[in-house]
């Protein structure tokens, strides 16, 4: 028997899926079987699973999963940093980057991590010359292709 806590939960889904104008088949990314297997999640009798929240969860980053899972909270994260004092605390020096530190007015704290983000924009760098050389290389390779075929022809 599904728990009047998790019947709560599926209609925060099924709502959250009618104001994000979004079906479980979306969700489901296609998959007819998955698509059934959330049906039976949200509408039906089964338990939530893992795959379902998780897919939700990834597809909206706004929405707080605080709020889906337990209804507490604000629907959008937003409007939960919204309210809040922020303030920005830079743990570095000029020989050190180090870590900024955001406080929120109900004592949360959320570390960046600058070398982590600095490594990403790299690795992102490295992948936009890849796609970049690829992409010549693709034409080349066409070029090569047109010039065989013509000469086929003659």
């Amino acid at each position: 028997m599904i728990s009047d806590e998790e019947k709560m939960a599926k209609e925060r889904i099924a709502g959250l899926l009618e104001m994000k104008k979004c079906s479980l088949r979306e969700v489901a990314d296609g998959s007819e079987a998955r698509r059934i297997m959330y049906e039976n999640q949200v509408r039906g009798n089964a338990l939530l699973k893992f795959d379902l929240l998780y897919r939700l969860a990834y597809m909206f980053h706004d929405i707080s999963c605080e709020w889906l899972l337990l209804g507490d909270g604000h629907l959008r994260k937003a409007d939960y940093l919204g309210n809040q004092h922020v303030r920005v605390e830079n743990h570095g020096d000029s020989h050190n980057n180090g870590d900024a530190i955001i406080h929120v007015g109900d004592n949360s704290q959320y570390i960046i991590d600058r070398y982590a983000i600095a490594e990403r924009d790299q690795i992102i760098a490295r992948l936009k010359q890849q796609v970049a050389e690829l992409q010549h290389d693709k034409e080349l390779s066409q070029r090569v292709i047109e010039s065989l075929i013509a000469a086929q022809k003659k």
